[in-house]
């Protein structure tokens, strides 16, 4: 219970914690913790200890809400691997010429599941909120806002270059950040949200 009681109870609340945007979990853990044995946690091959079981529940607290803590970016490098190759798995195209198709897909999607799931983290994470930085607009800025920020940014300094340009007379700046935004927020992707909508997120 010393671990599990932690977990459910944050389960429990998640649906509040997300409604509040100042939200915080505070998991209180023994400065004894340490000694966790990942490979024999139940002491099945081990005396049993009752002062290292105890060690050990506490470290496992703090590993448990370090987890928690970074949860979203686990989560959306995972969305954007599988999102990734079930476009290209679904969808043909000429790579050279056509590629941007694609980064519209998965940067729409990746907007939507945010929208969704996690609607109050901003563009600059768990920055945004050290003290000294929350004054800036920029820490006010929602991860989704992101998008049209970097393309309205690339336009205004004339970096921007068109989605018709071929893949491999792009700039690495535009091939791997601009277009692939830019490519989302067009109003083409209007058409596409039929197809997208039959894709489970959950």
């Amino acid at each position: 219970t010393n671990v599990l009681s932690y977990y459910w109870m944050i389960l429990a609340f998640e649906k509040k914690l997300r409604e509040s945007p100042e939200a915080r979990i505070v998991n209180v853990a023994s400065y004894w913790a340490g000694g966790l044995d990942l490979e024999d946690p139940e002491f099945k091959r081990r005396s049993y200890n009752n002062d290292q079981a105890y060690r050990q529940s506490k470290q496992a607290n703090r590993m448990m809400t370090y987890g928690f803590s970074e949860i979203f970016e686990w989560d959306i490098m995972m969305f954007k691997a599988l999102t990734k190759k079930y476009i290209e798995n679904t969808i043909i195209i000429n790579k050279r010429n056509d590629y941007w198709l694609n980064d519209a897909f998965q940067v729409y999607m990746m907007m939507e599941y945010v929208k969704k799931y996690y609607p109050e983290v901003k563009a600059i994470g768990k920055i945004s909120k050290i003290w000294g930085i929350k004054r800036y607009n920029i820490s006010k800025l929602e991860f989704n806002g992101k998008y049209p920020f970097v393309y309205q940014f690339a336009a205004r300094k004339n970096l921007d270059q068109a989605l018709s340009t071929r893949s491999d007379s792009l700039s690495t700046f535009n091939r791997k950040i601009v277009n692939p935004y830019k490519a989302g927020l067009v109003s083409f992707i209007n058409l596409c949200k039929n197809f997208i909508k039959k894709t489970n997120f959950n």
